[in-house]
C-alpha cells in the first residue's frame, strides 16, 4: 500500500504537502542542538513511511485505516525529530 497516495484527491493531501515542505526547510538549516543524537531528517522519514506501507498490507481488511489516521500518522513521522532542532 502507499499510504500517501491513498490522500490524493482529499483535503489531508495539501496540508501533508504543507507539512512535508515545512520540515524539509527545517532540516535543510542544519541546526541541531542535541550532540548524542544523530538528526535524521526527510530521508528517515521515507524510510519509515516505506515500513508502513508494508505494515499496513498486513491489516485485515476488516480494519483498515480511515483517511484521517493515514493523515495523523504520516504527519507524525515527518514531524516526529522536529523537536530536536529546538536548543534546550
Amino acid at each position: 500500500m502507499n499510504l500517501e497516495q491513498t490522500l490524493l484527491n482529499t483535503e489531508y493531501k495539501s496540508k501533508l504537502d504543507n507539512i512535508i515542505e515545512h520540515s524539509k526547510e527545517l532540516f535543510k538549516k542544519d541546526v541541531f542542538h542535541h550532540k548524542y543524537y544523530t538528526l535524521h531528517g526527510n530521508d528517515h522519514s521515507l524510510a519509515i513511511i516505506s515500513k508502513l506501507d508494508k505494515l499496513i498490507d498486513g491489516i485485515s481488511p476488516n480494519n483498515n485505516l480511515t483517511k484521517a489516521e493515514i493523515f495523523y500518522l504520516l504527519a507524525s513521522v515527518y514531524l516526529h525529530d522536529v523537536g530536536m532542532l529546538i536548543s534546550y
